[in-house]
């Protein structure tokens, strides 16, 4: 059996379509579709080796060609502005979450370990009595959602621009609060 590894692809309309699997299933020479139109071919090229030699019209082949490629550089075209588009809307909230990252990297709480967070109950009291407000309160929490709420950031936003501060700065880092059921984030050493 021949090693078949290379796909021709035809465009036809859909009544040609019908007329060729017409013609199969009346006939039943052939299993299918591919093979009608490989023995077509086939059968065309036989015919044309054994024909004399014909003048080839390059006008005319190269006009056939740009028919033909029109439809697929239209397409090409098309993907090129879609790839332009998305990427000039991907690049400025790429750049917005890099930002981000910075800003709620230098801020986070400084300890030694995770297990330096107060509780979180306490923590909370501590907020409905006053005593904690803005800042002091995100970074005595420092959970996504916290530091989502003081930069007024989305929280998809704030999870991504906080986990690329973990891989960027070695002193970043986190700790699972399992009271809370999420991670609460500080820094090992000061800012420099």
């Amino acid at each position: 059996m021949p090693n078949r590894t290379e796909t021709i692809k035809v465009r036809v309309t859909p009544e040609k379509k019908a007329k060729f699997e017409s013609y199969i299933e009346e006939t039943g020479e052939f299993p299918s579709v591919s093979q009608l139109l490989r023995a077509s071919a086939n059968s065309h090229i036989d015919e044309q080796d054994n024909a004399t030699p014909t003048e080839i019209n390059t006008d005319q082949v190269t006009n056939a060609v740009e028919i033909a490629l029109s439809d697929v550089t239209e397409r090409l075209e098309r993907i090129e502005h879609e790839i332009v588009r998305v990427d000039s809307a991907v690049q400025p909230q790429e750049e917005a979450v890099d930002d981000l990252a910075d800003d709620i990297a230098v801020q986070l709480p400084v300890m030694d370990s995770g297990d330096e967070f107060r509780e979180h109950q306490d923590v909370l009291r501590d907020a409905t009595h006053g005593d904690l407000d803005g800042l002091d309160l995100t970074k005595e929490m420092s959970t996504v959602g916290f530091w989502s709420d003081f930069v007024d950031a989305d929280k998809n936003k704030t999870r991504r621009a906080i986990s690329r501060a973990v891989q960027w700065y070695p002193d970043v880092q986190w700790t699972y609060d399992e009271d809370l059921g999420e991670r609460r984030y500080y820094r090992t050493s000061e800012v420099q």
